[in-house]
């Protein structure tokens, strides 16, 4: 049950009437893969004479929520114009794969006010494959890519994630191009606020996961890191050297 309150009072500055709008929907959901179909069963209205709107709540059974704290939830929602939905993932999935269906990317951000350049292949750095790899040279001429880019993962959605692993191809010709000196951060896509931040994705504050210099190196192919559970939109990756390197899975 949905339950949004208004409160409305009447024009009349003399006086202050404060009467409810109310709106009781119940509703069936649906769940046909990403597409929520929503039944509505019965709505009911219960009005007073109103005229002007003088605040809003969004509510659920018998609690009110501030508005900002709705907006901040509804960062776990997916929107359409014809239907709402949440993505249809597990306990302990893998979140990376389903990054293109949720209309994320892989990108570089733009400097001094140039746009951003979206790198299009770049999926196989999380396509569930071993056998497929991210390296920053196939991408140099094409998407103006180095060995030291930093390299931006939009997952097209916020999720709470509490792990994440990275490899490249672990057999023998592939097995030592995992990078030694990175940094690898995530950030949420809300602000302190709750809301959703906009403007340049370079000023925006990122929590750091791994992060590795020349005096203390990654040495070894295959690392992960579980930490407190923490919401996650994008992922920024740095590799500090110039040195060959690539990704086979971000998990």
């Amino acid at each position: 049950m949905i339950n949004t309150e208004v409160k409305r009072r009447k024009n009349d500055v003399s006086s202050w009437n404060t009467s409810y709008f109310s709106i009781l929907v119940f509703l069936r959901g649906v769940f046909l893969r990403r597409l929520v179909v929503f039944e509505f069963i019965s709505i009911l209205l219960l009005y007073d004479h109103v005229i002007a709107i003088d605040s809003l709540g969004v509510g659920f059974r018998e609690g009110i929520l501030r508005w900002n704290q709705a907006v901040f939830s509804s960062r776990f929602i997916a929107i359409a114009s014809d239907s709402i939905w949440t993505w249809d993932i597990g306990l302990n999935d893998n979140l990376t794969p389903g990054t293109l269906s949720r209309n994320g990317s892989v990108f570089i951000p733009g400097e001094e006010g140039e746009v951003a350049t979206f790198i299009e292949g770049a999926e196989v750095m999380f396509d569930d494959s071993d056998t497929t790899a991210f390296n920053p040279d196939l991408f140099k001429e094409k998407f103006g890519v180095e060995r030291s880019s930093v390299i931006y993962i939009d997952l097209g959605a916020t999720f709470s994630i509490d792990r994440m692993r990275l490899y490249p191809r672990l057999d023998l010709e592939h097995k030592a191009l995992f990078p030694r000196t990175f940094q690898l951060s995530t950030n949420s896509g809300v602000d302190g606020e709750g809301l959703v931040e906009d403007g340049n994705i370079l000023e925006r504050n990122f929590e750091t996961i791994f992060n590795f210099y020349s005096s203390n190196p990654n040495r070894e192919p295959v690392i992960e890191k579980r930490f407190e559970s923490r919401f996650v939109r994008f992922v920024r990756l740095h590799v500090r050297s110039d040195q060959p390197w690539e990704i086979a899975e971000l998990q």
